[in-house]
């Protein structure tokens, strides 16, 4: 099933539930969610926030992976879940994302984010990532 974010935004509840996994495996996902969630994220309601993450999370790529971090820090539990498990499956983490790692593990005093993250440190992708870990972990004096 191709993503449609006109069908997308109608649906609600356990319709949108299913459609979420019914397009989540739509090879041209990427294309079509990047653009719509860019636009639409800041407006959308938590149902609709949370489906759209699941979706980013099932793209793979670097652009997907970089808006996920950036929920990190969401006021809302269940948005920083679903940004946290998809981070967390990263094997290796580039330098961008490693630095809003860094930022939620200061500035979020939310257990499971702190508790979680903590292992993304040690995955840096590369010698910036590193960096980032290092100066992190002169910072909070670990």
């Amino acid at each position: 099933m191709k993503f449609d974010p006109a069908e997308f935004g109608r649906l609600s509840g356990l319709d949108l539930g299913n459609y979420t996994i019914n397009v989540a495996n739509d090879p041209l996902l990427e294309e079509t969610l990047i653009g719509y969630f860019q636009q639409a994220a800041s407006s959308m309601d938590l149902a609709h926030l949370e489906s759209g993450l699941y979706l980013l999370s099932k793209i793979h790529s670097k652009t997907s992976y970089r808006m996920l971090a950036k929920f990190l820090d969401h006021h809302a539990t269940s948005a920083r879940f679903i940004a946290v498990k998809a981070i967390l499956s990263l094997s290796a983490v580039d330098e961008e994302i490693m630095k809003m790692v860094t930022k939620a593990l200061l500035e979020h005093g939310d257990k499971m984010v702190v508790d979680e993250l903590t292992a993304v440190l040690e995955r840096p992708a590369n010698e910036a990532a590193r960096h980032v870990v290092e100066e992190y972990r002169a910072e909070c004096g670990q």
